[in-house]
């Protein structure tokens, strides 16, 4: 997992979920230090939402790091449904996620392009996968890899890993920056993630792979990253 060839999809971290979530505090510290490692190192990110309308949107200390360069997908339909569907967020039972490129279809890494802006996805369906357009953007940029961090560990993020896997990308797991309502969901859901091919790891080590090397101005920021205390 590299800065070249990687993503990071943040699922639905929303003010109406977040605070039912258990240590919601340190979820959402280490899903932001995700997001601004990515920011630093020009990784593409993608947010999603689940039912906005009624679940609320980003939380705000999030939606702040995304703000600034975000293209939201959604539209201004009153109708969440129909929001959905002109997005290509598609309510349905199996999502179909853009199949990864196989060797000698992909094109060049996109390591060393601009990143383009961060995408918040309205979604009805649990799995992300919904949302292709996301998943086609950056297979057209070279990314065959997706860090998956949020919320619920056993609903949608469960759901969007193993839609993901399917589909042949190669998926990793922040495990300390999911988080379930009860352990118990989380526990089982990061079992079956890991059982059906997820890689797992945790945000500090997830920013310093992408990082790389040590030395340079990437580096120094990723490390205050990393050495921030913990709420």
């Amino acid at each position: 997992m590299s800065a070249g060839d990687t993503a990071l999809l943040v699922v639905d971290v929303q003010e109406k979920l977040l605070g039912a979530i258990a240590d919601h505090r340190r979820v959402a510290w280490n899903i932001r230090r995700l997001i601004d490692g990515a920011k630093i190192l020009g990784l593409p990110v993608a947010a999603t939402e689940q039912y906005p309308r009624g679940l609320g949107p980003t939380v705000p200390e999030l939606a702040e790091r995304l703000a600034s360069d975000q293209r939201r997908v959604r539209r201004g339909s009153p109708d969440p449904a129909e929001t959905a569907d002109r997005q290509g967020c598609r309510a349905r039972r199996r999502p179909s996620v853009t199949p990864v490129a196989r060797s000698g279809d992909r094109p060049q890494r996109g390591g060393d392009r601009p990143q383009r802006g961060c995408r918040i996805a309205s979604k009805l369906s649990f799995s992300c996968g919904a949302c292709p357009e996301i998943f086609a953007d950056w297979q057209g940029r070279g990314i065959h890899k997706v860090l998956v961090c949020g919320i619920e560990a056993h609903v949608c993020v469960q759901q969007t890993v193993l839609d993901l896997l399917a589909a042949g990308w190669r998926v990793y797991l922040a495990v300390d920056a999911v988080g379930s309502r009860f352990d118990i969901d989380r526990e089982t859901a990061l079992r079956r993630m890991d059982s059906a091919g997820a890689t797992l790891t945790t945000t500090e080590a997830a920013l310093f792979e992408w990082c790389e090397v040590a030395g340079t101005p990437q580096f120094k920021k990723i490390s205050r990253l990393a050495k921030e205390p913990a709420p």
